[in-house]
């Protein structure tokens, strides 16, 4: 539930790691493709997990039933499918 709270400080985290690659990169420069190409594939799958995510939140009802179909409990999905569906009649 807090993870909105874990943005800011991850960005620190992204920059180390991008100079801590680049200074590697310029010790070992013949890593350079390897290195390009591991972040393609690490794009790549980034792509396809946003194209499955997308998939999920076509709409509140789409969005809702996954939750509940992911999770055991979840009484937030079902109050928000509940009212979605009532809102719809």
């Amino acid at each position: 539930m807090a993870d909105r709270y874990m943005y800011i400080p991850s960005i620190g985290l992204f920059i180390l790691v991008v100079w801590g690659v680049a200074d590697f990169l310029n010790w070992r420069p013949h890593w350079q493709r390897i290195m390009t190409m591991a972040g393609g594939v690490a794009l790549a799958g980034c792509l396809v997990g946003t194209r499955i995510q997308l998939s999920y939140w076509q709409n509140s009802i789409e969005l809702f039933r996954h939750a509940i179909e992911v999770t055991t409990d979840n009484f937030v999905a079902y109050t928000c499918l509940g009212e979605t569906l009532r809102d719809l009649g």
